[in-house]
């Protein structure tokens, strides 16, 4: 639980895929620095990058240092450099809360691990970055540039704690401290078969509106399809500016599940 004492300075929300997910987007939900302060933007988007970047492979931590040194049009746009589409639809998207901290001069980053996925936590901290004024933006861009340089790196007197539940349940966090060493999060991902997994399926039925852990067969999942498919049309009440990107996803979810296993879609 939250001490308190503590008075949120900083708030950093983004929405994305999971890790096993074929599709990679992201979208900053939220991102709030009340006092507008450039050393407290720097600490959290920096001290989040730092804590994720420890988790990277070194191919990725290149791309990202990369980018962070291109123009700010180019760290607003992610999906030309980590093939990341930003958009502003949330639906079926995961959900990832940071938060910094205080109490005086104490100093709290709580960093949002569950997911164990760190490419869209460090695109949403470039994302969010760039909305902000010039001054604050270079200060914070240089918090970012060091989190991905010293992985792992953080300020002497910030405490770090990670969230390690899902949320919606009560909030478990790892021991005060530095940043946890659980290897490298999207190794596996890498060096998979490309099947179809539990994760990625149960993903694509959430999207389609199918509760998750059931057994569908092909028919619902067309019919189920067909209903979304309809609901997004802007003729039905659809967001005209989201249709398309709701549709892209929506048949990426009727193939996903179309491909899973026979032993789970078993019958037409």
């Amino acid at each position: 639980m939250q001490d308190a004492r503590l008075e949120t300075v900083g708030e950093l929300w983004l929405r994305h895929t999971t890790r096993h997910m074929p599709v990679r987007r992201v979208a900053v939900e939220r991102f709030d620095v009340p006092s507008g302060s450039p050393a407290m933007a720097s600490l959290l988007l920096g001290g989040v990058t730092s804590v994720v970047a420890a988790h990277l492979t070194e191919e990725s931590l290149g791309r990202f240092r990369r980018l962070a040194h291109d123009p700010p049009v180019a760290q607003s746009r992610p999906q030309i450099v980590m093939r990341f589409r930003v958009q502003s639809d949330t639906h079926g998207l995961e959900r990832s809360k940071h938060l910094l901290l205080a109490d005086g001069p104490r100093f709290v980053l709580q960093v949002d691990v569950h997911a164990r996925y760190a490419e869209p936590q460090i695109l949403a901290a470039m994302l969010a970055n760039s909305t902000m004024s010039a001054g604050v933006r270079a200060s914070a861009l240089a918090g970012i540039r060091r989190g991905l340089e010293l992985p792992g790196w953080i300020p002497d007197g910030v405490e770090v704690r990670e969230v390690t539940s899902f949320h919606g349940r009560e909030p478990l966090l790892a021991g005060a401290t530095r940043p946890s060493d659980d290897g490298i999060w999207d190794a596996a991902f890498q060096n998979g078969t490309g099947d179809v997994g539990v994760d990625e399926l149960s993903w694509a039925l959430g999207v389609l509106g199918i509760p998750r852990g059931t057994t569908p067969t092909k028919r619902e999942v067309q019919k189920a399809f067909r209903t979304r498919i309809r609901l997004a049309h802007p003729d039905q009440g659809g967001n005209d500016l989201d249709a398309a990107e709701v549709i892209e996803m929506l048949n990426l979810a009727r193939d996903v599940a179309l491909d899973a296993q026979p032993s789970i879609l078993n019958a037409d």
